[in-house]
C-alpha cells in the first residue's frame, strides 16, 4: 500500500480526485452564505448574465486547492511552498476585499505586487535567465525579481479581464494547468505536476456550478481569476525555469514563446483590447465590450458556445505551439508568428458585426 501511495502518478490522481471533490463540498455553502449576506453579482448593461449570482466561488476553489496542496506536496521535495501559499493568500485576500466591498486600483495592483514579491523573492520562483531572448541569458537577481513580479502581474491581470462569461477563465485555467501539469509529470517535476492537477481538480467542480449550476449557480470573482493567474504564473516560471536545462527529459525549446502559447487567449486578448483602448484614446483599465467572448456574444452564440470556441482556439495554440518548437528555436520569430495567427483570428468576430454595432 506504502509503494503504491509513493508512485507518483497515483499521488497526482489523488490530488486532482481530492481538490475535485473538496471544491463540490465547499461550493454549496459558500453560495449560500453570500446569498444571504447579498454578496452578488448584479446584472448591468456590460454584464452577460440575467439575474443576481454569488460571487465568492474563488474562496470554495482557494480553499480546495490550498487544502490539497498542503497535503499532497511533500515538503522536502518544494521547500518554498510555503513561501509561493503566503504569495497566494495575499492576492487571494485582495481579491476577496474587491469583491466585497470594491477597492482602488492602485490598492488592488500594490496588493498583487506584495503577492507576487513574496513568491519571486523569497520563494525563489523567479525568472532567471531569458533563453537568449533579445541576446538576453542570465540576468541579476534584482532584475530577475522585477521581471518576475511584472510577469505574474500580467499573467493575474489577464485571468481577471478575460473573467466576463461563464466558465472561460476556469476553462482556460483548466488547459493551461493539463497543459504544464502534463509536462512536469514527463519531466519528473512531481511536486508540481501536484499543484498544477490540484488546481485542475478545484476547477472542474468550479466550472460545473458555473456553467451548469442553475439553483446554484456561482461566480468565482476577483478572488478566482487572480488567484488561477498567480497560481498558473508560477507554473509558467517554473517551466522556464526547468528547460533551461537541456539534459531536462522532454526538454521544449524555446520555452518563454511555448508558455506564452499556452496563455494565449488571456495574453493577447488582454494586449489586443488594451491597444484598442489606448488608440481610441481611453484608460487601458476603463471596462467596455472590447474583449473577444463579447463579440462572439454579440453574434448571438450562448455563453457556453463562446466558451468552448475560444478554450479549442487556446488548444489550437498549444499544439500548434509543442508541434512548432521542434522545427523553430527562435524564440521572436515564434511569437511574432503566434501574434500574427492571433490577431488573424481576432479580427473574424469583427467581419461578421456591423460597423454601427462595435462599440
Amino acid at each position: 500500500m506504502e509503494i503504491f501511495l509513493t508512485d507518483p502518478l497515483v499521488r497526482i490522481l489523488i490530488a486532482l480526485g481530492m481538490a475535485l471533490i473538496l471544491c463540490l463540498i465547499f461550493i454549496p455553502p459558500v453560495v449560500e452564505i453570500a446569498r444571504l449576506k447579498s454578496l452578488v453579482k448584479l446584472s448591468n448593461e456590460r454584464a452577460s448574465h440575467t439575474g443576481d449570482i454569488p460571487i465568492l466561488g474563488g474562496v470554495a476553489i482557494l480553499a480546495a486547492f490550498v487544502i490539497t496542496a498542503l497535503l499532497s506536496i511533500k515538503m522536502y521535495l518544494f521547500p518554498n511552498l510555503q513561501y509561493t501559499l503566503v504569495g497566494l493568500i495575499i492576492i487571494s485576500m485582495v481579491g476577496i476585499r474587491d469583491d466585497i466591498l470594491e477597492m482602488r486600483a492602485w490598492l488592488k495592483l500594490l496588493g498583487q505586487v506584495l503577492g507576487s514579491l513574496v513568491a519571486t523573492d523569497m520563494g525563489w520562483i523567479r525568472l532567471t535567465n531569458l533563453h537568449g531572448f533579445l541576446g538576453v541569458y542570465e540576468i541579476h537577481h534584482q532584475v530577475a525579481v522585477l521581471l518576475s513580479i511584472f510577469v505574474f502581474i500580467v499573467i493575474i491581470n489577464s485571468f481577471n479581464l478575460i473573467d466576463g462569461i461563464d466558465g472561460l477563465a476556469s476553462g482556460i485555467g483548466i488547459i493551461a494547468s493539463a497543459s504544464f501539469g502534463i509536462w512536469f509529470f514527463l519531466a519528473g517535476s512531481y511536486e508540481m505536476a501536484i499543484i498544477s492537477f490540484s488546481l485542475i481538480g478545484a476547477l472542474i467542480a468550479f466550472f460545473y456550478f458555473n456553467v451548469f449550476g442553475k439553483k446554484r449557480k456561482v461566480f468565482m470573482g476577483d478572488t478566482g481569476s487572480m488567484m488561477i493567474g498567480y497560481v498558473v504564473a508560477v507554473m509558467a516560471v517554473w517551466f522556464n525555469e526547468l528547460n533551461l536545462d537541456t539534459a531536462t527529459p522532454y526538454h521544449i525549446n524555446a520555452a518563454p514563446a511555448v508558455s506564452m502559447a499556452i496563455l494565449a487567449l488571456p495574453l493577447f486578448d488582454t494586449l489586443r483590447v488594451f491597444t484598442l483602448r489606448i488608440i481610441g484614446g481611453k484608460s487601458p483599465f476603463n471596462p467596455d465590450r472590447l474583449h473577444l467572448h463579447h463579440k462572439l456574444h454579440d453574434l448571438g452564440l450562448s455563453h457556453i458556445q463562446t466558451t468552448f470556441i475560444l478554450i479549442g482556439i487556446n488548444l489550437f495554440f498549444i499544439i500548434l505551439a509543442f508541434i512548432l518548437q521542434v522545427f523553430i528555436h527562435n524564440i521572436p520569430l515564434l511569437l511574432a508568428f503566434f501574434l500574427v495567427l492571433s490577431l488573424l483570428l481576432s479580427a473574424i468576430p469583427y467581419y461578421f458585426i456591423k460597423p454601427k454595432e462595435i462599440k
